[in-house]
């Protein structure tokens, strides 16, 4: 049966004793596949990193594939550094849900290991804490590339402290995925709405 937009099915349940988990596990897989999530899936790879594990002096990435697909053997690009360069990985190993798996789509969560070319093994070797959160694998068409000043429409969140003015030097926190960043506007045009970040 179809649920109308306005009710809201509430579940009694217990996490200790795990009273009807199952009854509720069952409804959340019943949901329908957001739409975004399925026009992703022929774009190219993008996979945004959360967490980052070495097990066995293997590397894992932990996160989320935002867009394509991400495939075992596949090679793709890791960054940006603290320099703004991406470098090439392979993809050796896929889980999901702790299930060894040869690929992953958009809108799944999973962890991949990864194996780095020359380049960026050199790179790991002079800097152990290189990858970190919020950096993506990409598929290199793409041709990522890092900005360091973007023109951006920033809302406040927090407007319980009376009232905010956005000047040049104010400096905002920015959420995008799995970061959050503190920036310093550098120059506002007299559109409020258009702030250079």
């Amino acid at each position: 049966r179809t649920l109308q937009e306005n009710i809201i099915p509430i579940f009694l349940v217990s996490c200790k004793t795990g009273y009807k988990l199952d009854l509720f596990e069952t409804f959340l897989h019943l949901l329908p596949v957001q739409d975004s999530w399925s026009n992703k899936k022929i774009m190219s790879t993008e996979f945004y990193v959360h967490e980052k594990y070495e097990v066995n002096d293997n590397i894992i990435l932990g996160g989320t594939v935002i867009k394509g697909q991400i495939q075992v053997n596949q090679n793709l690009l890791l960054g940006p550094d603290e320099k703004g360069v991406f470098r090439q990985v392979e993809v050796q190993n896929i889980e999901c849900r702790k299930i060894k798996v040869k690929s992953a789509a958009c809108g799944q969560i999973c962890t991949v290991a990864i194996k780095p070319g020359v380049e960026a093994s050199q790179w790991f070797a002079q800097n152990s804490s290189a990858i970190r959160r919020g950096m993506v694998l990409t598929h290199k068409n793409l041709n990522p590339k890092a900005y360091y000043e973007f023109k951006a429409e920033i809302r406040l969140l927090d407007s319980s402290k009376g009232e905010t003015h956005l000047t040049k030097c104010y400096e905002p926190i920015i959420g995008s995925q799995t970061t959050r960043q503190v920036c310093v506007i550098v120059r506002q045009e007299y559109d409020l709405s258009l702030i250079h970040i």
